[in-house]
């Protein structure tokens, strides 16, 4: 079975962008999740930082679990990602081990410097590959901190949209009070409504072009959404 790989800097991001797609793509595919941290921010209490990070990891894996989707942890700490010489290359190792068909990421301009720079160091690990994956890029944030998304893909998760809502669930500690829930509904009844694509529900993307590719657009099979 051939891998596809979403790369997330924080471990609710991959859920929020791509659960829904992912969910329907795991028919046909093996699901990587690739996570630049465990969400856990630096603090002078290393007892609790860890046991933050344990608590994230164990919800991340269990939204995964919900998929069947594996993940790999960069254990980067929260507002520490860059997009400099050693994540690009660890980034590369995990990709040139998985070899995966298609690889899904952040869009880069978005306001919170960890989506910015997995986007980048994902560009940076295939920059230079003779035939590189196709690449997607995804509309992360709840709360309008990403900008300038305009999306070329939909992405009918009606089917799906349960499973997501479950992964989403998973995060306990981030979702307190169901705002991670109530923030993708309105994104993808909006996605879904987009476009007169009139569907209950959808995730968009941007398809990368900045790569010569000789495979069809993978998305384009799914549920018939157009380009």
């Amino acid at each position: 079975m051939e891998n596809i790989v979403f790369v997330g800097a924080h471990p609710d991001d991959f859920t929020c962008a791509m659960g829904g797609t992912a969910a329907l793509l795991a028919d046909k595919f093996k699901i990587h999740v690739i996570c630049a941290t465990k969400g856990s921010v630096r603090q002078t209490d290393e007892k609790a930082m860890a046991a933050h990070a344990a608590m994230r990891e164990k919800e991340k894996r269990s939204a995964a679990a919900v998929i069947g989707a594996e993940v790999t942890f960069l254990d980067y700490i929260d507002q520490e990602v860059y997009a400099d010489r050693k994540t690009c290359a660890k980034i590369k190792a995990v990709l040139k081990e998985l070899r995966p068909v298609a690889i899904f990421t952040l869009w880069c301009a978005d306001n919170h410097p960890d989506h910015s720079a997995v986007c980048e160091a994902v560009r940076k690990a295939l920059r230079n590959e003779e035939n590189p994956p196709l690449l997607y890029f995804c509309e992360c944030s709840v709360s309008g901190q990403c900008r300038h998304f305009a999306p070329t893909v939909w992405v009918d998760i009606s089917s799906t949209f349960d499973a997501k809502m479950k992964m989403l669930r998973c995060y306990k500690s981030q979702n307190a009070d169901d705002h991670l829930v109530e923030g993708a509904t309105i994104r993808a009844r909006f996605r879904g409504f987009e476009k007169n694509i009139f569907t209950p529900y959808a995730e968009s993307f941007i398809l990368y072009n900045g790569f010569k590719h000789t495979q069809k657009c993978l998305l384009a099979e799914l549920r018939g959404m157009p380009l």
